[in-house]
């Protein structure tokens, strides 16, 4: 049985989706795969921008779950360069000037 992260609802990491489709372990890939790609590192807290962000591209696979689609990525460089930019902030305020 799935056990739901902390704080998250008894259905699952994101309320209204079935763990079926986005579940503890997926989100743990998704934060083991950003690392090892990006050095960035997800928390627990980060669950839902990571499904909001790669909804979409689930979706457009026609993948049942974000399991399959997760599996898909060692062999489809494009689409591992898409998740890694959906899951990566391309824009920065830092040591710019505030006219910019």
């Amino acid at each position: 049985m799935f056990a739901p992260a902390t704080g998250a609802s008894p259905e699952g990491i994101v309320p209204g989706v079935s763990p079926a489709i986005y579940s503890e372990a997926d989100f743990q890939r998704i934060a083991d795969l950003i690392h090892a790609a990006s050095g960035i590192v997800l928390s627990e807290r980060k669950q839902m921008l990571a499904y909001s962000r790669l909804a979409p591209l689930v979706r457009r696979s026609g993948l049942a779950s974000f399991g399959a689609f997760l599996d898909t990525l060692a062999d489809d460089p494009a689409a591992m360069t898409e998740v890694i930019t959906a899951l990566t902030t391309n824009h920065t305020y830092f040591h710019r000037e505030p006219h910019h």
